[in-house]
């Protein structure tokens, strides 16, 4: 149940000192979420919800049309009016949608957020480790939700992944966590950008995309720190490739992996796309090696010449 007078509290911290805790954040979002997804919250604490809202969400658009920019931004929930709610949710929040799309945009033109402060998606290879990335500093209810299953943009088909999407609800959710020591890969190539998307199903190789997937994937049972995002949700079909995403990669990796993907489309004969009788599955053995082998040579290339330069290489290959 909400507590009122500490909602008001904190909207008077707002509007007196220009910002608020991690904590207080998740106070106010806390109950815009219950107004979205509670089935027991009773008609007087939804019209009150509703009131605070409105009036909550003012000030923020106040706020970010000077420029100011807080903690105060994770109370909002991101692309509020392009979430995959029921027409009666549509209908009911319509001035809270309106508000939000006005502070983003606004957020948007003055460039307000890290590019890593607006992702809506980012893949994980299980629940679990949504809750070890999260460590206890926001809680997974109040932080996103998951998909596992989305339908095909060409299709009435749905398709099934290997791995779990894990929509992220609010803005700054991975400045709270610690996403310091990540940065995005900058590589132009559609296809890879695919592949972020699509990764983790069982397909024929047909392009350059399913030699990326299966890259990632490889990179992955590596421990390689890598994680694909997308700072565009889906859309409100679930049709998952018309998210924009791209890869977010440990510091540590990055110059390596960037590499790899560099090196790939060189790399490939092109007898890999056939798609007659010889077509070959993305999880072919041979396949899987002919990748592997191209990931070790160059992502132990950094310790080999860091050894050498201690002269502990020669005893390692001894």
């Amino acid at each position: 149940m909400t507590n009122w007078d500490e909602a008001e509290r904190i909207y008077a911290k707002l509007r007196n000192e220009g910002d608020t805790t991690w904590e207080e954040s998740d106070v106010i979002f806390k109950i815009l979420h219950d107004c979205i997804f509670s089935k027991t919250l009773n008609s007087e604490d939804y019209n009150k919800s509703k009131e605070f809202l409105n009036k909550w969400y003012t000030l923020v658009l106040n706020l970010v049309e000077c420029g100011k920019k807080g903690i105060f931004l994770h109370s909002i929930l991101h692309h509020l009016k392009d979430r995959h709610f029921k027409g009666v949710y549509k209908k009911a929040f319509a001035g809270e949608m309106l508000l939000t799309d006005y502070i983003e945009k606004s957020i948007r033109g003055q460039n307000l957020l890290e590019e890593k402060d607006e992702v809506v998606i980012l893949t994980f290879r299980n629940r679990d480790d949504v809750s070890k990335f999260l460590n206890k500093k926001i809680p997974r209810s109040l932080a996103g939700t998951k998909y596992q299953r989305f339908e095909n943009m060409f299709s009435d088909k749905v398709i099934n992944y290997g791995k779990y999407f894990f929509e992220i609800y609010r803005p700054m959710t991975l400045s709270r966590v610690g996403f310091n020591d990540y940065i995005k890969l900058d590589i132009d190539d559609d296809f890879f950008k695919i592949a972020c998307a699509d990764y983790g199903r069982n397909s024929i190789v047909t392009d350059m995309s399913c030699v990326y997937e299966r890259a990632i994937e490889i990179m992955l049972d590596m421990n390689i720190l890598i994680y694909a995002f997308s700072t565009v949700p889906y859309s409100p079909h679930h049709e998952i490739q018309r998210a924009k995403f791209n890869m977010f990669v440990h510091k540590d990796y990055a110059e390596e992996v960037s590499m790899i993907f560099n090196i790939l489309p060189h790399a490939v004969d092109e007898s890999f796309f056939n798609l007659g009788v010889s077509a070959i599955q993305k999880y072919d053995a041979g396949f899987t090696d002919f990748i592997t082998d191209i990931i070790k040579n160059h992502m132990y290339r950094k310790e080999k010449q860091r050894l050498l330069e201690d002269d502990d290489w020669m005893e390692i290959e001894r």
